[in-house]
C-alpha cells in the first residue's frame, strides 16, 4: 500500500508555515507492496549530524535491477543515510560521497554474488535547504518538477548507467528553487516510460498529493516501479494539545527532537484533531493562520499578513545594508593596513642611509684570501650529463605520459562497456537491441582486458555479458574428461554406448576398440583400451573384410544377452559379447550368418528392441534393412522398412540413428525421420548461425526423443527437439575443433563425444 506522511517546513520566520506533503509507492507484479518505505523515504536526520548538514532535509528513492531483496534495498537505505548525514561540507559533496560509496557497495556485492543473484538500479535524492533544492541522479533514476504548470525532467535525454556495473558511479546534479505549489516526483524509468509527458501533466497537478498517486498508480499499472511525490503548500501554524509531545521542525521539515511540553498552551480550549476541516474562525482562535488561497479570509487576516511581508522585507533590507557596511569596513582596514606597512619600510630606509652618511670609526679592512682553482672538466662526462639528463627526462615523461594514457583509455573503454550494459538492460531479455549492446559491450571489455589483464571489474563485466550472450543463444558450457586419445582426428569412426563400455571403430584405419567406463571420470589409461578387431584379422575362418558401423544390441526382442555387432562391407556380422572370453583373455568374436541382398551398399548399422538395422546405399534408390533375431542371431532373410522407396532415395545417406524412429543423415546435412517407413514431421530451424557440416547424430532409444547433432563446422553440439525445433547449443572451452562422432545416454545425464582423436565424457546440463 502506499505510504504517506506529512512534514512542516519553515521559512526562517516564525510566523509562516510550510508544509511538505510526502507520499511513495513501490509496484512489483502488478501490486502495491507494503514496505515501500524501502524504497522510497524522507531519510531523517540523526541526534548528531555533522557540520554542514543542520537544517537539510533528504528525500531518498533506490529503484533496483535484478535481484533486489527487501534486505539489499535496506541496507542501500542505511548507506545513503550514514553517508549523507556524516560527511561534512557542502550539499554536493555529501551527495557525491554518498553516490560513490552506495555505488561501491552494490559493484562488491556483484562481485561476490552469483550472475542470478546480482542487483544494479538507480539512485534518486532530493536535499531541501530553505528554497533551494539540490537532486542528485545515480544511475537510471529520475526527478521531475512541476511548476507554474510547466514540467521539467532530470536527466532530460540522457542515460546513465546502473549503479553496481562498475567501479565508478555515473553521477548528475541539478539544483532548482522550490516554491508554494511546486511537486516533486523521484520515479523509476519505468513509470515515465509508461506515463509519457502527458500522462505526467495530467496527473501532477492534481490538488492533493493522495490523487497524483492515485494517477500515477494507473499510468504505471502494467509496469514495475518506485515512486516518491512531494509538495510544497502553506501550512497552518500548529498548536499543540495538552499532553502532546510538540515537533520542532527545521528549515527543511524534518522534525528534530525536542523537549517535552509539560502544559498546553494558554487559551487553546478546544483541540484540533489533524484531518478535520477548520474554521476560519476557529482556525484563528486555535492560532493556525488562513492560507492566501482561502476564499473566506477575513481582512483582518489579509492586514496580518501584510504587516508579516513588510516586516519581512524590512528586515531582509537591513541584514543587506549591515553587510554592505561590513564589506566598506574590511576594505578600509585592509588599506590602513598596507599603508601602514609601507610607511614602516620607508622609515627603516631612510634611517640606514642616514646612518652610512656620518662620520664614524675606520671599518677593518679584511685580507682577500685566495680560492682554490676549479677542478679540471672532463668534457666527455660533461657531454655525457647534459644529453643524459635530457633523455632521462623526456624517458620518465613519455613513460608517464603512456601510463597515463593507458589508464585513461581503459576507464573509458570500461565507461562505454557499462553504457552498453545499461542500454542492454533497458533493451529486455530477447531482443535484438539487446543482443547488439551485449556484443558491444563484450567488445569494449575485451579492449578494457588487453589493457588491464588482471582488473576484476573488466573480468566481472566480461562473465556478465558473456552470460547475457550465452542466456540469448541458449547456449550451456559443458566441462570434459578425456577418457582416451587414438591420436588422430578421422571423421569415418563411430561411436557406440553401452552400460558396461564405449565402442569406437574406425572405418579408415580398419579397427574396432573397447574402452572401459569410468564412472568417476579420471579418465581410462592405454592399457586398457582394447582392440577387438581389425581388417585382415582372421574370424571363423573367414578374413575381416573392410569396417562399417558397429551397434550394441540389448537383450530385449528374443536375443538371449547383450553383444556388440560389426557390420563389414561385404555384409558380414560379427558378435562381441563382453562376457565371455578366451582361454588366453583375448576378446573372443563370433561370426554370424547374415542373408545379404545382391548388389547392397551398407553404409551404417542400428538396433532397436534387439533387431538389427542396415542403412543400404544402392544406387537404386536404397533401402533399410530390418533383421529379427532368433536367439542371438539373425538367419532370416530381411524385411524392408520401406514399403515404398522414400521421395529422396538413400544413395548419398552417411548415417542413421534409432530410438523407434529412424533419423536419416545426408551427405549435404540434411536430416530426415520416418516411423513405419513413412516420412515424419522434422524440420532443423532456429539454429543460431544454422547447421554447417554434421559429423553425427545421437538419439537415446530410451530417453526423451531430443536429438543430438554435432555441427563439426561451428565448434559446438547442438540439441533439438524431437520435431527438430532448436532446443539448445553446448559448447566446451578450447575444443570441439574437430567432432568425429557422439553417444549420448540421457538416463545417466552423459554425453561423449570424439573430437580430433580423443574421446571426451561431459556430465548433460
Amino acid at each position: 500500500m502506499p505510504d504517506a506522511e506529512g512534514r512542516l517546513i519553515t521559512d526562517g520566520s516564525a510566523d509562516t508555515a510550510l508544509e511538505l506533503a510526502v507520499s511513495t509507492l513501490w509496484f512489483a507484479d502488478g501490486r502495491a507492496l507494503h514496505n515501500a518505505g524501502l524504497v522510497a523515504t524522507i531519510l531523517p536526520p540523526p541526534a548528531k549530524a555533522a557540520r554542514g548538514r543542520q537544517g537539510d532535509g533528504l528525500l531518498f528513492l533506490f529503484d533496483p535491477t535484478g535481484t533486489g531483496t527487501p534486505d539489499l534495498c535496506r541496507e542501500v537505505r542505511e548507506v545513503v543515510t550514514e553517508v549523507y548525514w556524516s560527511t561534512v561540507g557542502s550539499v554536493t559533496t555529501a551527495l557525491r560521497r554518498a553516490a560513490s560509496i552506495t555505488n561501491h557497495y552494490l559493484f562488491e556485492h556483484n562481485l561476490n554474488s552469483e550472475p542470478s543473484r546480482r542487483c544494479y538500479g538507480g539512485l534518486a535524492c532530493a536535499v531541501l535547504r530553505d528554497e533551494d533544492l539540490f537532486l542528485l541522479q545515480a544511475g537510471p533514476a529520475w526527478a521531475c518538477i512541476l511548476q507554474a504548470g510547466k514540467l521539467q525532467c532530470f536527466p532530460d535525454e540522457e542515460k546513465l548507467a546502473h549503479l553496481g556495473i562498475g567501479p565508478v558511479a555515473d553521477v548528475r546534479l541539478h539544483h532548482a528553487f522550490a516554491a508554494i505549489g511546486d511537486t516533486l516526483l523521484l520515479a523509476s524509468p519505468a513509470l515515465l516510460r509508461a506515463a509519457g509527458r502527458d500522462g505526467l501533466l495530467r496527473v501532477l497537478p492534481r490538488d492533493e498529493v493522495g490523487g497524483v498517486v492515485a494517477g500515477l498508480r494507473q499510468l504505471g499499472a502494467d509496469v514495475d516501479f518506485a515512486a516518491l511525490v512531494a509538495r510544497w503548500k502553506r501550512a497552518p501554524r500548529v498548536v499543540e494539545s495538552e499532553g502532546r509531545e510538540p515537533r520542532r521542525v527545521n528549515r527543511s521539515g524534518i522534525p528534530s527532537p525536542v523537549p517535552k511540553v509539560s502544559s498546553r498552551p494558554r487559551g487553546l480550549r478546544e483541540p484540533v484533531q489533524p484531518g478535520q476541516p477548520v474554521s476560519q474562525e476557529r482556525a484563528l482562535k486555535a492560532g493556525f493562520g488562513v492560507s492566501e488561497e482561502s476564499p473566506d479570509r477575513t481582512p483582518k487576516a489579509r492586514e496580518s499578513a501584510l504587516g508579516l511581508d513588510v516586516r519581512r522585507k524590512l528586515k531582509g533590507g537591513l541584514h543587506h545594508v549591515i553587510r554592505g557596511l561590513g564589506q566598506v569596513w574590511h576594505l578600509v582596514a585592509a588599506v590602513g593596513a598596507g599603508m601602514g606597512a609601507l610607511g614602516k619600510w620607508l622609515i627603516g630606509a631612510a634611517g640606514t642611509t642616514v646612518r652610512g652618511m656620518l662620520p664614524g670609526a675606520e671599518r677593518k679592512t679584511y685580507r682577500r684570501v685566495g680560492r682554490r682553482p676549479p677542478p679540471e672538466e672532463n668534457r666527455t662526462v660533461l657531454i655525457a650529463v647534459a644529453v643524459g639528463v635530457p633523455v632521462l627526462v623526456i624517458g620518465v615523461v613519455v613513460a608517464a605520459h603512456l601510463m597515463f594514457a593507458a589508464e585513461s583509455r581503459f576507464h573509458g573503454v570500461m565507461k562505454q562497456a557499462e553504457e552498453h550494459i545499461a542500454l542492454a538492460q533497458a533493451a529486455g531479455v530477447d531482443s535484438e537491441d539487446a543482443r547488439a549492446h551485449w556484443e558491444r559491450a563484450l567488445q569494449q571489455i575485451e579492449t578494457a582486458a588487453t589493457l588491464q589483464p588482471n582488473d576484476a571489474s573488466a573480468q566481472a563485466l566480461r562473465e556478465q555479458a558473456q552470460g547475457a550472450l550465452d542466456q540469448l543463444d541458449r547456449i550451456q558450457r559443458l566441462t570434459l574428461t578425456q577418457l582416451a586419445d587414438f591420436g588422430s582426428s578421422n571423421v569415418e569412426r563411430r561411436l557406440v554406448f553401452s552400460d558396461q563400455a564405449l565402442f569406437v571403430l574406425d572405418s579408415r584405419d580398419g579397427w574396432g576398440a573397447r574402452v572401459p567406463l569410468d564412472r568417476t571420470d579420471t579418465g581410462a589409461e592405454s592399457e586398457n583400451v582394447v582392440v577387438l578387431v581389425r581388417t585382415g584379422q582372421q574370424i571363423g575362418g573367414e578374413e575381416v573384410d573392410r569396417l562399417v558401423d558397429c551397434a550394441w544390441a540389448d537383450r530385449e526382442g528374443g536375443r538371449q544377452s547383450g553383444a556388440l555387432l560389426v557390420l563389414e562391407q561385404d555384409g558380414g556380422l560379427m558378435s562381441y559379447d563382453p562376457a565371455w572370453g578366451s582361454e588366453s583373455g583375448a576378446p573372443q568374436l563370433t561370426r554370424l550368418k547374415l542373408s545379404v541382398p545382391e548388389h547392397g551398399k551398407p553404409v551404417a548399422a542400428g538396433t532397436y528392441e534387439g533387431q538389427f538395422y542396415v542403412l543400404d546405399g544402392a544406387e537404386n534408390g536404397g533401402q533399410i534393412w530390418r533383421y529379427r533375431p532368433q536367439g542371438n542371431a539373425y538367419p532370416r532373410p530381411p524385411e524392408p522398412y520401406f514399403a515404398t522407396p522414400p521421395d529422396r532415395g538413400l544413395d548419398d545417406a552417411v548415417d542413421m540413428a534409432i530410438d523407434g524412429h529412424i533419423y536419416v543423415l545426408y551427405g549435404d546435412g540434411t536430416v530426415e525421420k520416418f516411423l513405419g517407413g513413412e516420412r515424419q514431421q522434422f524440420e532443423v530451424r532456429d539454429v543460431p548461425g544454422g547447421i554447417g557440416e554434421i559429423a553425427g547424430l545421437a538419439v537415446d532409444r530410451r530417453g526423451s526423443g531430443a536429438v543430438y547433432v554435432a555441427d563439426r563446422s561451428n565448434d559446438r553440439i547442438v540439441e533439438l527437439y524431437p520435431d527438430g525445433r532448436f532446443k539448445a547449443q553446448l559448447l566446451a572451452e578450447e575444443a570441439f575443433g574437430a567432432l568425429e562422432a557422439l553417444a549420448v545416454s540421457e538416463a545417466e545425464r552423459r554425453l561423449y563425444v570424439l573430437d580430433e582423436g580423443r574421446l571426451h565424457a561431459a556430465s548433460l546440463p
